[in-house]
């Protein structure tokens, strides 16, 4: 079996961590196949979203056929087909288009998706490259002029038919006089020698983005940084005679070679670059919530082992950011309570593997308040339901004298979101596991809804992310249950 045959990352990072062997992978991917009968929600895993949504690519790309049209990049370039469908669609529906972007990758995860089987069996007349603007903050200009110069050449040497339309990056920021502007005219003003008129053509629109006087409209970029739906339909057109020439319509696209979807080794922690050496011509794969996601853990993890507490929270987003928009009202009413919130926003899967390696070994909680499924959303009910059993006697085994109150998934969306039925549906069957013993459920829900069924902008404004105010009726709903199994331990 080659260095290409699988992956596994084994982080030295957790060696400190006892309950971890250090022979022991903690990420083996591809995924290992379910043992028969088990659930995907009981299976301990880490979040490794990337690698999943990179494997999706792959598995995409099995399935296309030919491609004419590649695009590569960032988040600019993955949202495209989302954000801005009526452009993407009326311009490039016809043209046999893939978009092998991943949001929030620079241009060292660029150069090891290319190295890893990305356009493998591929053979695009044009290829439409735009990236670098999530390294220009960490890297100077000349770092990141360097690095798209290496991944054109990969490109070059990898698909040496195709012809690549190389774009500057985009301007960033609401004025002219914001600082990475002038950064990425440093950059812009570096690669355009790379068009030599041949098989690469150098194109910078980002005028073309902009209003007279240098700022950038949010009908054009919402946060000044991704395009609308209005950005993108500026984007095709300024490209449109560039993609004309080598991209023209074609019924027949071009022939694609099948090749089996690669595996691979990475190691852990992921290796530096050698000493002096540009870090961005150094392919890594983007794990960087990977590395977040295990900085929470151990942090939890020294804090469990080093001390004892009575109250602990875990589950979700809604939990996790408790600590960050709603910190005031957790210090209000938790802050002399010896409690601890161990969410990083999780799936049930990720909260099975915390569990499983030591977050709650030696506690002794008189509380554990557990909000758990709507990162799970829309997926089967029951399944998850079982999920949420296994996981409570998994609390139960390590934490015996510790009452459990299971909240329900709060509501998300508008009074006709597709959602709420999945929502009523799943409260109805975690209501029964309120044993009147161990467990307590509790549907907070109501307390976030208008009389109409809608969920006021003051409390959920995007209609899924709590506000400070909202986190207070929260505190405010479970205070009767946090007090009453606070006051003494359960009997």
């Amino acid at each position: 079996m080659t260095s290409r045959n699988r992956l596994i990352i084994v982080p030295a990072l957790l060696l400190a961590l006892a309950s971890i062997a250090a022979a022991d992978p903690i990420v083996v991917w591809p995924k290992p196949s379910l043992p028969p009968g088990q659930s995907v929600y009981t299976f301990p895993v880490v979040p490794v979203q990337w690698l999943e949504y990179f494997q999706q690519r792959l598995d995409m790309k099995a399935k296309a056929g030919g491609v004419d049209l590649l695009f590569d990049g960032d988040s600019i370039t993955d949202h495209w087909p989302s954000v801005g469908p009526k452009s993407w669609n009326e311009y490039y529906s016809d043209r046999h288009v893939f978009d092998v972007a991943i949001g929030g990758d620079g241009i060292e995860h660029a150069l090891w998706r290319l190295g890893h089987g990305e356009v493998d069996g591929l053979d695009p007349k044009l290829i439409v490259l735009m990236i670098g603007t999530n390294n220009i903050q960490k890297y100077s200009p000349p770092q990141v002029a360097e690095g798209i110069r290496a991944l054109v050449a990969d490109y070059r040497k990898r698909l040496p038919k195709s012809h690549i339309l190389l774009l500057g990056i985009f301007p960033r920021g609401h004025l002219p006089t914001d600082p990475l502007r002038s950064k990425i005219a440093q950059v812009n003003q570096s690669i355009c020698s790379l068009d030599d008129g041949a098989t690469v053509t150098y194109l910078d629109i980002g005028s073309k983005l902009l209003q007279p006087d240098g700022t950038i409209a949010a009908d054009v970029m919402s946060d000044f940084l991704h395009p609308t739906e209005k950005g993108y339909e500026i984007w095709a057109d300024a490209i449109q005679p560039i993609v004309d020439r080598y991209c023209p319509k074609s019924e027949t696209p071009a022939a694609a070679t099948k090749t089996p979807a690669p595996q691979f080794v990475v190691t852990w922690p992921l290796p530096e670059p050698p000493a002096g050496t540009n870090p961005l011509l150094f392919p890594v794969p983007n794990l960087e919530w990977v590395i977040h996601w295990f900085s929470g853990f151990q942090n939890n993890l020294n804090l469990t082992r080093s001390h004892s507490y009575d109250l602990i929270f875990d589950g979700d987003g809604f939990v996790a950011n408790w600590q960050f928009q709603g910190r005031d009202v957790w210090l209000q009413h938790y802050g002399a309570r010896n409690a601890i919130n161990l969410a990083p926003g999780d799936q049930i899967q990720n909260i099975f593997w915390r569990v499983q390696h030591g977050e709650l070994d030696g506690q002794n909680p008189k509380l554990i308040v557990l909000m758990v499924t709507f990162l799970n959303l829309n997926q089967v009910p029951s399944q998850i339901a079982d999920a949420v059993k296994l996981l409570l006697r998994e609390d139960e085994a390590r934490c015996p004298n510790a009452h459990v109150l299971l909240l329900g998934v709060p509501p998300r969306g508008t009074a006709q979101s597709p959602n709420r039925p999945w929502i009523a549906k799943m409260n109805a069957i975690l209501a029964t596991f309120d044993d009147g013993s161990k467990v307590t459920f509790m549907d907070i829900g109501p307390k976030f809804l208008q009389p109409d069924g809608e969920v006021p902008s003051d409390l959920m404004p995007d209609g899924i992310r709590l506000t400070a105010k909202a986190y207070a009726v929260l505190a405010d709903a479970i205070q009767p249950v946090v007090d009453r199994y606070m006051k003494a331990p359960p009997k």
